[in-house]
C-alpha cells in the first residue's frame, strides 16, 4: 500500500502559527529610469523586473538589451518605457521656434523639428513626471543626435531630472574630436551626461543604462565617476593614455577604462561641467520638499493661512535642508524668515503660499588627486 507524507507537519499542540510570505517591492525613489521608443501611439509603462519586461519584448530586442543592463545594476529598480508616435505632427504654432539654450535657461519648440523629435517632446510633456529621475537615450544615428540637442534641451528647461545619452564610437580605434563635436550646441546644459565606449567594447550601446543600473543604488550625492562593475568591456588598459582622453573630457563625456587597477567610469560631470551628484541632490531636496509638505497639508486637511500655519511649514523646510546639511551632502543653506503680518489679506485669499524662497551651497566632490614628494639627498648619497 502507498503512503502519503503531507508536505508540512504540524506539531502536536493547542497553538499553531502559519507564516505567509509578501514580497516587498521597494519604492521607486530616485531609482526610476524612462528609455523612449518609436511607436504610433503615445504610452508608458512601468517594468519593476527584466521578467516583467520580458512579457512585452524579447530576449536581445534594443528595449530588452537596456534594461537588461539597468537590472544587472539593480534589481529592484524601476525601468519605464514611454512609446511616443514618430509621425506626430504639431497642431498648434509655439510662440518660440527652434531650439535655445543659454547659460541661465533652456527651451524647445514643436514647430521646426521633425516629426519623429515633435512626437517625443510632445509624450514626455505628458508623462514626464511619471516616476523616472534619469531619461536614457542611447544615440544609434545622425537622426538621434539631432534628438538628443532637443531632447538635453526639453530635460533642462524642466529644472528637474536628469538625461543620459549613451553613444558608442567606431570600433577598432580610440574616440576622436569629430565623434562628440554635435555636443557643442549644448554644452551648458547642466542636466546632460553622455557616455561612450568603441562599438567592438559595447556591442549593444548599453553603458549608459549599464552605468545608471549600478549608480542609483548609491546613496544620493554619490560621486557619478567611481562606477564600477559594469558589464561592458572597458577601454584597453594601455592603449588610451591621457592624450585619447582630452577628446572626451572636452565635454566631460565618461567613458569606461582601468585606473590604478579599477575599471570605472572616467568622468562624473554633466556637458557643462556640473557634478552629476550635486544634480541629484538637487532633485532629491525638491522631492523630498514636495512630499513632505504635500503630505502635511493633506493630513491635516486645513492648515491656516496665518502665522502658525506659515511657522509649521517653514519647520518643515528647514528640518529637511538641516537634515541634508547634517549628512554633508550640503554645505550650508539660508531661509527666508518672511513675516506673516505683512501678507496681504488679498494674498491670503489666494491660498497660495510663495513666500519661501532658499540658497543652498553644494560641496564639492574630489574627482582626481595630485600629489608631490621632495626627496632630500645630500652630497655622497
Amino acid at each position: 500500500m502507498t503512503q502519503t507524507i503531507n508536505g508540512r507537519v504540524i506539531e502536536v499542540s493547542s497553538v499553531h502559527v502559519t507564516t505567509s510570505y509578501a514580497q516587498v517591492v521597494s519604492d521607486i525613489g530616485m531609482r526610476g529610469v524612462q528609455m523612449s521608443v518609436a511607436g504610433t501611439k503615445e504610452g508608458i509603462k512601468n517594468y519593476r523586473s527584466l521578467a516583467d519586461l520580458q512579457d512585452d519584448y524579447d530576449i536581445d530586442t534594443p528595449v530588452w538589451n537596456q534594461a537588461n543592463a539597468y537590472f544587472k545594476g539593480t534589481p529592484d529598480g524601476a525601468f519605464f518605457v514611454m512609446t511616443y508616435d514618430k509621425d506626430y505632427v504639431a497642431n498648434q504654432k509655439p510662440t518660440l521656434d527652434g531650439v535655445t539654450t543659454t547659460d541661465d535657461s533652456a527651451s524647445v519648440a514643436l514647430s521646426g523639428t521633425p516629426a519623429a523629435e515633435s512626437g517625443l517632446i510632445h509624450a514626455l510633456s505628458k508623462y514626464y513626471y511619471a516616476g523616472a529621475e534619469y531619461h536614457l537615450f542611447p544615440i544609434a544615428s545622425e537622426d538621434d543626435k539631432a534628438m538628443a540637442l532637443t531632447l538635453s534641451n526639453f530635460v533642462e528647461a524642466q529644472d528637474r531630472g536628469i538625461l543620459m545619452l549613451s553613444m558608442t564610437t567606431e570600433a577598432g580605434r580610440i574616440a576622436v574630436a569629430d565623434d562628440f563635436t554635435f555636443l557643442e550646441q549644448i554644452k551648458a546644459n547642466r542636466a546632460t551626461k553622455l557616455v561612450s565606449l568603441p562599438a567592438d567594447k559595447d556591442a549593444t550601446n548599453s553603458i549608459g543604462a549599464d552605468a545608471l543600473g549600478h549608480y542609483v543604488g548609491d546613496a544620493a550625492g554619490a560621486n557619478f565617476k567611481f562606477v564600477s562593475g559594469l558589464s561592458v568591456t572597458p577601454q584597453d588598459k594601455y592603449e588610451l593614455t591621457n592624450d585619447d582622453m582630452a577628446v572626451y573630457e572636452k565635454y566631460n563625456v565618461g567613458t569606461y577604462a582601468n585606473e590604478n587597477n579599477q575599471d570605472i567610469i572616467t568622468n562624473g560631470r554633466t556637458l557643462s561641467g556640473m557634478a552629476l551628484s550635486t544634480m541629484v541632490i538637487k532633485d532629491s531636496m525638491a522631492k523630498d520638499i514636495t512630499s513632505t509638505v504635500s503630505d502635511y497639508l493633506y493630513k491635516n486637511r486645513r492648515v491656516p493661512y496665518a502665522s502658525t500655519g506659515i511657522k509649521a511649514v517653514r519647520g518643515l523646510l528647514m528640518g529637511i535642508l538641516g537634515s541634508y546639511q547634517t549628512a554633508g551632502l550640503i554645505k550650508s543653506y539660508t531661509l527666508n524668515d518672511p513675516d506673516p503680518d505683512a501678507i496681504t489679506e488679498e494674498k491670503k485669499a489666494t491660498g497660495i503660499l510663495d513666500i519661501f524662497a532658499w540658497t543652498w551651497e553644494s560641496v564639492p566632490t574630489i574627482d582626481d588627486a595630485e600629489f608631490a614628494q621632495t626627496l632630500v639627498v645630500y652630497d655622497g648619497q
